[in-house]
Formats: C-alpha cells, sequence, structure tokens
C-alpha cells in the first residue's frame, strides 16, 4: 500500500506530465501558424483609390491587428524582418484577411480592395497594395537651352513592402519600388519604372508549390506605353544568377537573383501590364522572384499599379 506521501508525489508528476504536454501542444500550434512580414510604407501621396483604406464593410474583409491571430502574425512579422537587418515594430504593422488569405502592410499603405474567387471557388474580395502616382515635387522644366545636356538617371519616387498569405502552408514577402527617369530632356512624356521583387517560403514543416508577383495599371491611372521589360522570357533550368535589367529608356536599373527552376511571364499589350509565376517544385527552401518594367506617361502625370502577390504551398 502506497504511503500518502509518495501518492503526493504521484500526484505532482502526473500534473507535470500534463502542463509539460500542453506546452509542447501549444509550440507546435504556433510553429504552424501563419507567419507574415512586412516594413512599414512611407505616407502615401497617391490619388484616391476607392476606397484606400479599406473597412470591414467590404464583403469578407476583416481588419484582424488587435485579435490573438493578427497579434501573432505581425508578432513574428517583426521578429523575422529584424532578424533580415531590418527595424520594425510589430506595432507599425496591420494585418487584414480577404477571401485570398491575409494580407500584411504598413498601417499607411494605400490598399484597394479588389474581385476574388475563395479556396472553394466563391466569390469574395482580395486586398491589393498600390503603388504609384505623381511624385510630390516635381522640379519645372526649364525653356532656356542648357550648354550640356542634361544627365538621365533614375529617380527613386515610393516604395513599399507586404506579405501575402494565401494559405496555411506558405507565404511570400514583396516590395515594390517606383522610380522615375529625371533629366530626360523630353518635354512631352515622363518616364517610369517600376520594381517588383519578391521571396517566398513555406512554413515549418510544409513545402513550397507555386508564387507569383504582378502589376498591372489602377482604373485611374493614366495609360501607361511600353518601353522595357525585364525578364523578357519564360525560362526552366536549375538554380542559377540572373540579372534583372531595364535597358531603355536608360541602362542603369538592374540587381541580381537566383532563378530557380521554371519562371513563367505574362505580358499584357496593355502598357504596364506584367505578372511572373513561378513554380517547379515542392519546396523547403526560399524562392526569389523579381522583375523590372518601364513605361512613359503624359507630362505631368504618374502611373498607378495594382501590385498584387500569391503563394501556394502544400502539407508534403
Amino acid at each position: 500500500m502506497s504511503r500518502p506521501h509518495d501518492m503526493e508525489k504521484l500526484r505532482r508528476a502526473h500534473a507535470l506530465a500534463r502542463l509539460r504536454a500542453g506546452a509542447v501542444g501549444l509550440c507546435l500550434a504556433l510553429a504552424m501558424t501563419v507567419a507574415a512580414a512586412a516594413p512599414p510604407a512611407a505616407a502615401s501621396t497617391l490619388p484616391e483609390v476607392t476606397p484606400s483604406r479599406p473597412s470591414a464593410a467590404a464583403e469578407g474583409v476583416a481588419d484582424i491587428t488587435r485579435t490573438r491571430r493578427g497579434a501573432g502574425i505581425a508578432f513574428r512579422a517583426a521578429a523575422r524582418l529584424a532578424a533580415r537587418g531590418w527595424s520594425v515594430h510589430a506595432g507599425d504593422l496591420r494585418v487584414w484577411r480577404d477571401a485570398a488569405g491575409f494580407l500584411v502592410a504598413g498601417r499607411t499603405a494605400t490598399l484597394a480592395p479588389v474581385p476574388a474567387r475563395r479556396a472553394d471557388g466563391s466569390a469574395g474580395v482580395e486586398l491589393v497594395p498600390v503603388v504609384g502616382g505623381v511624385p510630390g515635387a516635381v522640379a519645372p522644366r526649364s525653356a532656356a537651352p542648357l550648354v550640356e545636356p542634361p544627365v538621365a538617371s533614375w529617380s527613386f519616387v515610393s516604395g513599399a513592402c507586404f506579405e501575402r498569405l494565401s494559405d496555411n502552408w506558405a507565404w511570400i514577402d514583396h516590395c515594390a519600388h517606383l522610380y522615375r527617369l529625371v533629366g530626360d530632356g523630353d518635354g512631352s512624356r515622363d518616364y517610369y519604372a517600376l520594381d517588383h521583387l519578391a521571396t517566398a517560403g513555406p512554413n515549418w514543416p510544409w513545402v513550397l508549390k507555386t508564387a507569383g508577383i504582378g502589376a498591372y495599371p489602377v482604373e485611374t491611372s493614366p495609360p501607361m506605353s511600353w518601353l522595357d521589360w525585364s525578364p523578357r522570357s519564360d525560362r526552366t533550368g536549375p538554380c542559377q544568377s540572373y540579372l534583372v535589367r531595364l535597358t531603355v529608356p536608360f541602362a542603369a536599373l538592374s540587381h541580381t537573383v537566383d532563378r530557380c527552376e521554371t519562371w513563367d511571364i505574362s505580358k499584357a499589350q496593355r502598357g504596364g501590364d506584367f505578372r511572373l509565376d513561378w513554380s517547379g517544385c515542392a519546396c523547403t527552401q526560399d524562392r526569389e522572384l523579381a522583375f523590372d518594367i518601364a513605361v512613359s506617361v503624359g507630362q505631368g502625370r504618374g502611373p498607378i499599379w495594382y501590385v498584387p502577390a500569391e503563394v501556394r504551398g502544400f502539407a508534403f
């Protein structure tokens, strides 16, 4: 027969075992929860996009920043960016749930609701980041002849980073940067470049299946005319360094990325409408995507783009 103090030891051991099991279960649940990341965007100078700040009134859209899940997503977003050398506080991020999954953005980012399909095929609304517009301060052109021709160069206008989570298995961080050509010497057209880059990866222990980034003109954007785009063709093969580079109207905007498996581009006839998709493996490693496009618009006007991103993962 057990002594009283032995029974007490046994009860304490059972309680400790239950506590440890609960802690392990909590850790696994947190590991399987969607991760998210996006640095805060600068104050927008964009023309009004209706609505430029989506609300819960939009069908299927909810701001979950203050919920337990939203707070966890924002916290992990800030932690992941800190590991990359970015200084971002979780309180600077906003988390939305929509028909396409989750979107993380800076609190001042401009977002627009667009029609989308949920995973079950039903109609809904997806929030898509918007970048572009006329720079806040554009120096007037002088009518006086110049002694020397101006030196053309790309000037940074604006940019922001976001994260799209289309499912619980994978994530994609993406950034869109807008540049304007200064010193172009053209009195009738302005020249712009959009740099859209991304990194996609799986949430452990799942795998990455597909990812894509795009840019297409907002309805209120002035018409754009194509000048250049990169990459210019599809490609399938092993991982290798690839130079994303614009040569028209000025060859000075480029960066090198790792291009793996299949890159599939979709370029529309409409100026400024471009998409890049990655696929080709059930990957446990991250994958990069990047494209640059250059367009021209009427003098004194600025292009405005939707810059969507999507990602899909799987359980194995």
